[in-house]
């Protein structure tokens, strides 16, 4: 059988993560925040965990990654520009040695082009899709096309049909589902002109509709706001911007865009 096609985007993302406790407990009691990347790239964050402790995290990004030693990781902390995080760190003692992970590539393999695979055989998981893990969705996405595979196997059994052709029906429907996080990830890993690879551009048409839809959440619109969080929890799937009421109302947003620049 012949490779599938890759669809790659080189995000490149190093983090390092240390277990810290806190000295006083009382010092932070929220669930957690992220530090978003600043000018240079770097940002971090830090989540309250089991047994008192504290998950804190720094990462960078091409080529400017985060030390794996702890003096160096708690001034790459400050350097984030954020004084809450490096403050509440200065107040906790690591209980681990720091540990570091880069990834390099989010890369999307395209099985359900393929027209020959081998019964009894079916890719899942990050197999099929595997995303910056900045944006914590791989495990929800695997969790979607385990959803498909469910719906796969109930077909069948409808139909009376055994396992041999189980690919033709499952490959498809887990493409459907990887859809969204994938261009969510792409289109926030371009905005950084430093990443390349291959930008979503057959979403074209769904890449306006989700702006202009986000844009009308923004502004404070309730159904806009209910339709474009239901994409991003992967409640919703992405085609789901096709129907009404958002075609029409983009198109009527464009018309009247054009009358008012005329």
């Amino acid at each position: 059988c012949e490779r599938p096609a890759q669809n790659v985007v080189n995000c490149d993302l190093a983090y390092t993560s240390v277990f810290m406790r806190p000295r006083s407990p009382e010092i932070f009691t929220d669930v957690g925040f992220f530090v978003m990347s600043n000018a240079r790239g770097r940002g971090g964050g830090l989540v309250r965990m089991e047994h008192g402790l504290w998950l804190a995290s720094v990462a960078g990004r091409y080529g400017d990654y985060p030390p794996r030693d702890l003096p160096g990781f708690m001034h790459y902390a400050e350097s984030t520009g954020e004084p809450l995080f490096s403050e509440l760190l200065a107040q906790a003692d690591a209980v681990s040695e720091p540990a570091s992970y880069r990834f390099e590539q989010s890369v999307r393999r395209r099985f359900e082009q393929l027209e020959r695979f081998p019964e009894r055989l079916l890719p899942i998981g990050d197999a099929i899709c595997h995303y910056n893990p900045l944006y914590g969705q791989g495990m929800s996405a695997a969790c979607r096309q385990a959803m498909a595979l469910r719906r796969t196997f109930e077909q069948r059994a409808v139909r009376g049909e055994g396992l041999d052709g189980l690919w033709r029906g499952f490959l498809p429907d887990a493409y459907q589902e990887t859809r969204a996080p994938w261009l969510f990830a792409a289109l926030a890993d371009f905005r950084d002109p430093r990443c390349t690879g291959d930008f979503p551009a057959e979403e074209g048409e769904l890449i306006k509709l989700l702006a202009y839809a986000a844009g009308q959440a923004a502004a404070g619109d309730p159904e806009a706001f209910s339709a474009t969080m239901a994409i991003r929890a992967l409640v919703a799937p992405l085609e789901s911007l096709r129907q009404s009421p958002w075609p029409e109302r983009l198109a009527a947003a464009s018309l009247h865009g054009a009358t008012t620049s005329s």
